[in-house]
């Protein structure tokens, strides 16, 4: 994206990436600074750009030489191969609860943390390894410096509040030491873009690049959103739910994440199963017969759909459980395609009202929600959603709107964006239909029933 604070959006592109990157498990490094240099080469052409800003996902980790070249691909937030030492882990109560106040982060396989400790028992961690992540390292080849922000850092379950740093602990755990993590660095640590990658990109030498920021920090900024009391909600392949706060918070029974974004901290909670389980439903289930449109255009809230758990992919908040297994629940032979793609539907969303609720049990009511992501593609399902949490929300009107918070820090950074928590809010109203409250009280009934046999028959109960 390119953007103007007087112009807006001047030139904005998307390339999907090839096999040749990876699937959304395991990514090779250099094929993703090959697309990330391609596109933004034809984003930039024509344009007088003057400060780049570095937007990736939160959550991954990659083990680099000496040089700073890559040792095997980076391992992203999807991959869950750590999810039975997560689970040896977690019986260690002193060591859980001591990572969950330090970091803000439970012990579950989706972080960095818990890979780590994958590749030290399974030989995959070579001594004096260099370890960042994807945004990171795309900052190291445009700068040549090993900077780690801290907004990117408090996303891996090893970056300790109070130390400000790697915490020692769990650097004792792993046998690392700090210097293995490189440098801490916040997003005012502007370093000078390299010639070799100025070139390339068609833009000048020299101008500032900003150490790189994870995609629900920014869309926190670029939701106008920093501000306290404004909760925002984005649903895409995953769903997170964050609010700004002036203190790292955790809640009691550690049903939620506290991250750092730029000034403030994030107090949050995630969905491991969002649109990913309706592209399972499509793909799998349907054999891709009818498309989303047309499956959109027949849904309806169903009385009789069956119980859909999405842990498809494991669960995240608010129970933590990365070997936890998702499906149809209440399942008849009276049902039709049309009930269980409905109950697809409305088990993500039921889950991210147990999300909303840990939430707002911790910080209180939010006074606004403003939501973005694939949700806003299916107007049914967003006002499923605003039904069901029984408020009005706000649905953003801003593609893209990570990017944008990059943008904005990069103005910040040129002294064109003073205050980067003054960001217009662009968003529609939706109102929930009252008539609908007691159908969603029943149908969340059935959900937390089944929720709850789930653990208990599998013996998944109390091991927070």
């Amino acid at each position: 994206m390119v953007y103007s604070k007087d112009h807006g959006v001047l030139a904005a592109k998307t390339l999907p990436y090839t096999p040749s990157v990876g699937d959304v498990y395991t990514q090779d490094a250099l094929a993703i600074m090959d697309a990330v240099m391609e596109i933004g080469c034809e984003t930039a052409d024509g344009y007088d750009v003057e400060a780049v800003a570095l937007v990736g996902a939160w959550h991954s980790i990659l083990r680099c030489d000496q040089n700073m070249e890559p040792i095997g691909k980076a391992y992203t937030w999807a991959n869950l191969d750590a999810k039975n030492i997560a689970a040896r882990l977690r019986k260690d109560r002193s060591f859980t609860t001591h990572v969950y106040e330090s970091t803000g982060c439970m012990v579950h396989a989706l972080y960095p943390m818990l890979k780590l400790f994958y590749f030290r028992e399974n030989d995959l961690l070579p001594d004096n390894c260099l370890l960042t992540e994807i945004g990171s390292y795309l900052f190291f080849k445009l700068t040549g410096e090993r900077l780690s922000t801290d907004s990117l850092w408090s996303g891996s379950c090893f970056y300790s509040y109070n130390e400000k740093h790697i915490d020692s602990l769990i650097l004792d755990r792993l046998g690392l030491k700090r210097d293995q993590f490189g440098i801490p660095a916040t997003h005012e640590d502007v370093r000078p873009l390299l010639p070799k990658w100025a070139k390339r990109l068609g833009i000048r030498p020299g101008i500032p690049v900003l150490p790189a920021m994870p995609d629900g920090g920014m869309n926190q900024v670029g939701s106008g959103a920093l501000k306290p009391g404004l909760m925002t909600l984005s649903v895409g392949t995953s769903a997170a739910l964050r609010v700004s706060s002036d203190l790292p918070r955790v809640s009691p029974g550690r049903e939620t994440w506290c991250y750092r974004a730029p000034d403030t901290y994030l107090c949050g909670a995630a969905v491991q199963g969002g649109t990913s389980c309706v592209d399972w439903f499509v793909r799998d289930v349907m054999d891709n017969r009818l498309s989303y449109t047309e499956l959109n255009d027949i849904v309806e809230p169903s009385e009789i759909a069956p119980v859909f758990l999405p842990f498809l992919f494991g669960e995240r908040c608010p129970g933590w459980r990365d070997d936890r297994q998702g499906g149809f629940y209440r399942l008849t032979g009276r049902h039709s395609y049309r009930d269980l793609y409905y109950a697809v539907l409305e088990g993500i969303i039921m889950n991210i009202a147990q999300c909303y609720r840990a939430l707002r049990n911790l910080v209180g009511e939010p006074a606004e929600v403003h939501v973005s992501g694939g949700i806003l593609k299916s107007p049914v399902w967003m006002q499923m959603l605003c039904d069901l949490l029984g408020r009005e929300l706000y649905a953003s009107q801003i593609d893209q709107a990570s990017l944008l918070g990059g943008a904005v820090l990069a103005l910040n950074a040129v002294g064109q964006w003073p205050d980067i928590t003054d960001v217009p809010s662009q968003a529609v109203l939706v109102k929930p239909n009252p008539e609908s409250q007691e159908f969603y009280n029943r149908r969340t009934t059935m959900y937390l029933e089944e929720y709850d046999k789930e653990l208990q028959q599998n013996g998944l109960s109390g091991d927070r």
